[in-house]
């Protein structure tokens, strides 16, 4: 259940409301019944998902880092619709298929039931907003986060290449154009 402040409905990508996030679990990912009570502060995210549906992907952000699931404890958490896929199948196998091939990091998902402000909103994947840290993609103080997508936002910083019909995305950490930083990852990615 996640109730925003006078049940303000959370329509922006950019504006965070704050929120009580209260998590019930009724099955034995820890024991049947388990409670997680926090504040938290959410808005949307996505591209397709928050442009074309009436179901969006939020974004929650708590102020302590807390454990869901049983997972490494961290702040930030995503909220995925699969509007998309009727099936709910297609993501969470991708990332089943991440974890049994021993990549290095795979973000860890379950399944939940959202009822936001009191209205029931549906099934959605809660798990790991990909960051740099220990417990998500951990790369060290010196490793960078990129991403290759059509959908490159104006306040991205981006670099195009000769081999890939779409941008990279700079994610993480936050550089500026032009920087040594800056040419340094266009280098080595390249």
């Amino acid at each position: 259940w996640i109730e925003t402040e006078g049940r303000e409905d959370v329509l922006s990508k950019d504006t965070y409301l704050k929120a009580t996030f209260k998590l019930v679990e009724d099955v034995m990912t820890r024991a049947a019944g388990d409670i997680v009570i926090d504040s938290v502060e959410i808005k949307c995210r996505g591209n397709s998902s928050y442009t074309q549906t009436q179901k969006k992907s939020f974004r929650l952000k708590f102020n302590n880092k807390i454990s869901i699931f049983n997972e490494p404890e961290d702040k930030s958490y995503v909220m995925i619709a699969n509007y998309f896929d009727k099936t709910m199948i297609r993501n969470m196998l991708a990332y089943y298929m991440g974890q049994i091939s021993n990549l290095e990091y795979t973000p860890s998902f379950h399944f939940v039931e959202l009822i936001l402000n009191g209205s029931y909103h549906g099934t959605y994947m809660l798990g790991d907003k990909l960051k740099i840290s220990k417990n998500r993609v951990n790369v060290g103080e010196d490793g960078f986060l990129l991403e290759n997508d059509a959908r490159v936002a104006s306040s991205d910083i981006y670099f195009n290449t000769d081999r890939l019909q779409y941008p990279i995305s700079i994610k993480d950490p936050d550089i500026e154009y032009d920087s040594e930083q800056f040419k340094y990852i266009k280098s080595f990615f390249q």
